[in-house]
């Protein structure tokens, strides 16, 4: 059985955390004085249950309404949207993902030639396949019920969430969700590498645009899918580690010696496998961009 811990970030945020081992994302409730929002849907119908036994138990006599806002189209965010039988909120292109989901056949086979076709990924493959080992006939997605383009604002009453698309290297997409008075960040993916290409890739201009968004934004807690919680000093030190290691790659290309120590250098510390690793997504970006000129 899957397992998954309830966190309360602050009085009016609930979460579960994510599990790995079939790609769960953290699930969350933010909790207003006239509806409640919660952020994505999960990668299956159980993990969707789950939240919303949650959400029930938490909302106790009270019968506030809630929506459901989804940080990007990916299936472990999205598999358990009808589960939820929430009304629906999602940037236009993850609409229009979902709705193209909506037609594949969900078979080993059929996901076998997707990642042939390189429309799907080998990872993303193998995950489903671990979480629905069962009964495929569970995958069933339904179009948003409130689409927008940029942004959206909700007043939850008391609380203010504001929902921005920032796009960046990992989907187009990628979504955010601030809730201004209790200064909490759901990041989703965004910080997350392309996976869709033949090599995990981040891009210079990528990074460097998405570490200058998010760094606007006034947050005591912020928390990405697939990780924990973080306060502000961390989440500001991870941001400049990877504004330093873009603008290392950006001064010396595929020079890895150059970039190694010149990153080591601005950082005051030895490499981390996780900065090799970056560096490596980065490098990944060149070579790609190589590839299209």
């Amino acid at each position: 059985m899957i397992t998954h811990s309830n966190i309360q970030l602050t009085k009016n945020i609930s979460c579960l955390s994510a599990n790995h081992e079939t790609d769960r994302p953290v699930l969350a409730a933010i909790w207003g004085e006239r509806s409640n929002l919660v952020v994505d849907a999960g990668n299956s119908p159980a993990h969707a249950r789950l939240m919303m036994d949650l959400l029930a138990q938490k909302q106790g006599t009270r019968n506030n309404p809630a929506f459901v806002v989804l940080t990007h189209w990916h299936w472990d965010h999205v598999f358990g949207v009808k589960t939820m039988q929430l009304p629906i909120i999602a940037q236009e292109y993850t609409d229009n993902m979902i709705r193209q989901m909506m037609t594949y056949d969900w078979s080993d086979e059929a996901l076998d030639e997707r990642v042939a076709q390189g429309i799907e990924v080998t990872f993303c493959s193998d995950m489903i396949k671990k979480e629905f080992a069962h009964n495929r006939e569970d995958i069933q997605l339904i179009p948003a019920h409130i689409v927008f383009q940029d942004s959206l604002t909700l007043d939850l009453g008391g609380l203010t969430c504001h929902i921005h698309r920032v796009g960046g290297d990992h989907t187009k997409d990628s979504t955010i969700v601030y809730v201004e008075e209790d200064k909490t960040l759901f990041v989703g993916d965004a910080l997350a590498p392309d996976l869709y290409l033949p090599n995990w890739t981040f891009t210079v201009e990528g990074v460097l645009n998405l570490v200058e968004t998010l760094s606007s934004y006034d947050a005591d807690i912020i928390l990405e899918s697939h990780s924990e919680p973080v306060n502000k000093e961390t989440f500001a030190r991870q941001l400049e580690d990877l504004r330093q290691t873009a603008m290392a790659i950006k001064k010396w290309g595929a020079q890895e010696e150059q970039v190694r120590e010149t990153l080591a250098q601005h950082l005051g510390r030895k490499l981390t496998e996780e900065d090799l690793e970056t560096m490596k997504f980065l490098m990944n970006g060149l070579q790609h961009d190589k590839k299209k000129q």
